[in-house]
C-alpha cells in the first residue's frame, strides 16, 4: 500500500502504538497488535506453513488483534511508535462487487 489517508470522517480516537524497527507500516494500513508492537495486516503470513491453516483461520486471528488504521508510517529502521486510529469512517478498496449497507466482509489475501 502506497500511503494513502483512508480517513473521511469522524472522531479517529487514536492511540499510539510501538512498531519493531524493521517492520514497515505505511498511512491507511491496516494494523494488528502482535504481542506488543503494532504490525501491518499484510504480515499474518504462512498461511498453512506454520501460520494460520487457512484464510479464514488468517481473516480470524486478523479479527481478534485487529487495532485500527495507520495514521503515521514506520519507515524499515524507525524506532518511533506511530499513531493508529481506533475510530472514525474509513474508504477502502473492495474486489468488484454489489455490496448491500451492512455487508459484512473481510480482509483478501491477495489485496
Amino acid at each position: 500500500m502506497a500511503d494513502t489517508m483512508r480517513w473521511r470522517y469522524g472522531d479517529t480516537c487514536p492511540v499510539t502504538l510501538p512498531v519493531d524497527s524493521t517492520t514497515v507500516i505505511e498511512i491507511g494500513d491496516l494494523v494488528y497488535l502482535d504481542v506488543d508492537d503494532a504490525k501491518p495486516a499484510g504480515l499474518i503470513n504462512n498461511i498453512g506453513g506454520g501460520g494460520p491453516a487457512n484464510l479464514a483461520a488468517a481473516q480470524e486471528v486478523f479479527h481478534d488483534t485487529f487495532v485500527g488504521v495507520a495514521m503515521q508510517r514506520s519507515r524499515n529502521g524507525d524506532t518511533q511508535p506511530i499513531r493508529i486510529a481506533t475510530g472514525g469512517v474509513f474508504e477502502l478498496g473492495c474486489a468488484s462487487a454489489t455490496l448491500e449497507l451492512g455487508t459484512r466482509v473481510g480482509l483478501d489475501d491477495n489485496a
